[in-house]
């Protein structure tokens, strides 16, 4: 007996793509929101911290981080051509590009460095809530040698003010056409770009900087 059903279920054809999505514009408002927090307002104390040398430490944390968002915009249009269900909303893009990479452990990876990240903004929090009662006074500018102490908390900082990726590849995945997501990158670091005023705070400021501007 054969029998045949017409016209009762409609399947898509082809595969399938986001229809709906945020421009190219709208990623980078959303890329300079992502990394603009407490941890950036905290730059130019962590300038301060560590010295002269923080100043050209900032530009090259600002291109790594920049080159690294476009890297992993490419990986995800890599993984849309290979394994086309990839092309469908993703909840986890950052684990799937490390699992596609390195396997089971490249997807546990990503948690430990998230957790990391977690607890770093938790003491600069703290760090910032201890100082709230600490009175504003007016003095010349002091500069100070940076000791292995003071470099070290700065470092941590300005490590944690760009501790951002993870999320990139969740934005793009957003996005309706998203090759554009490297021209989003590269709006969203001139926006962010604010290593020219973290130094001209510290030519100035320098040691008398609080934790937080």
């Amino acid at each position: 007996i054969r029998m045949s059903v017409s016209g009762s279920i409609n399947l898509p054809k082809g595969d399938p793509e986001v229809k709906n999505g945020i421009n190219m514009w709208t990623a980078g408002i959303f890329l300079v929101a992502e990394m603009a927090g407490a941890g950036f307002l905290a730059l130019p104390s962590a300038i301060a911290s560590t010295g002269w040398i923080g100043i050209p430490m900032m530009f090259i944390f600002c291109f790594s981080l920049a080159y690294a968002g476009e890297r992993l915009g490419q990986c995800w249009i890599i993984l849309e051509e290979r394994w086309p269900e990839y092309k469908k909303s993703t909840r986890q893009p950052y684990m799937e590009i490390a699992q596609r990479s390195y396997g089971e452990v490249g997807r546990q990876a990503p948690i430990i460095a998230m957790v990391s990240t977690v607890v770093a903004c938790l003491v600069i929090f703290v760090q910032l809530l201890l100082d709230r009662g600490t009175p504003y006074i007016t003095e010349e500018p002091f500069y100070q040698h940076a000791t292995f102490t003071t470099f070290s908390m700065g470092f941590g900082t300005i490590m944690a003010a760009f501790g951002g990726g993870p999320v990139f590849p969740t934005i793009q995945n957003d996005m309706k056409e998203k090759t554009q997501f490297s021209k989003s990158v590269i709006m969203a670091f001139i926006e962010k770009d604010t290593c020219f005023t973290c130094g001209e705070l510290y030519m100035k400021r320098n040691m008398t900087l609080k934790s937080n501007i």
